[in-house]
């Protein structure tokens, strides 16, 4: 394992524990279930990294990770958008099916 990989590890150990943290603090909050998803792409995203960068990897188990990573990547963008829409109240945008299209 490389210096890098262990440096995804911790990231995605982070990351999995302010999902945690954000659900206990208020589990009802939509706010904070569109936070922790957010967070949880990084998590999936990170994941991949850290069997990407490990030279002694097989190659099977770097594709497998890499298909995982690529949930969290292409997630990453529309959950922020989901996001930033939730925490800043805009709720007749939220209303719009154009921005739903837009965020799938």
């Amino acid at each position: 394992m490389t210096p890098v990989s262990v440096l995804y590890a911790v990231a995605l150990t982070v990351d999995l524990h302010l999902v945690v943290l954000v659900l206990i603090r208020n589990p009802k909050s939509l706010l904070n279930w569109t936070c922790a998803a957010f967070l949880l792409s990084l998590a999936l995203w990170s994941l991949e990294d850290v069997f990407h960068g490990s030279p002694g990897t097989p190659l099977e188990q770097v594709l497998l990770f890499s298909d995982i990573g690529n949930i969290g990547r292409a997630g990453f963008a529309s959950l922020f958008v989901l996001f930033t829409l939730v925490l800043t109240r805009s709720r007749k945008l939220l209303r719009q099916p154009t921005v739903w299209l837009a965020i799938a």
